[in-house]
């Protein structure tokens, strides 16, 4: 079987590090290919299991999870590198993500004290809701921050 240039170069890339079928179009596109035959590299590279969005995009999740992301954030930049939203949602549901809890620990993280003055309080919540964090898993970190420093 002859492979094409575009395919070696798609599977070169893929070596390399993970991406979606679009960013991988596109960065195969500027190697002065043609459409049609990126586009049916890209076909034999999923068909071969070297290329998965899922995959791809259960990477991507991980990494911002571990960078302190929320859930808006995280949706935000799948859906800018034009990743399915229905298969970003399923992955999400599949994680099962406790979004309090990770709000609380990027925001303990990010400050050792508690917010004690109302600048300082929002300045936090300006700081989780930049992450991508939806305002009720904010109101419950900071919460859950005051409750842990009265019980000590």
């Amino acid at each position: 079987m002859k492979q094409s240039r575009s395919y070696k170069y798609g599977l070169w890339l893929l070596t390399r590090r993970e991406y979606g079928a679009e960013a991988l179009k596109e960065k195969m596109l500027s190697k002065e290919a043609s459409l049609t035959e990126v586009e049916q590299a890209i076909l034999l590279l999923q068909s071969q299991g070297y290329q998965s969005d899922e995959r791809y995009t259960q990477s991507f999740i991980r990494s911002r999870l571990q960078k302190g992301q929320g859930l808006r954030r995280i949706k935000r930049d799948l859906l800018t590198i034009k990743i399915d939203k229905e298969l970003i949602d399923r992955i999400f549901f599949e994680f099962d993500i406790d979004w309090n809890a990770q709000a609380l620990l990027t925001q303990r993280k990010k400050y050792k004290n508690l917010p004690l003055t109302i600048k300082e309080i929002q300045q936090q919540t300006r700081f989780l809701l930049y992450r991508g964090f939806e305002f009720s898993a904010i109101q419950h970190a900071l919460q859950q921050e005051l409750i842990t420093e009265l019980m000590d």
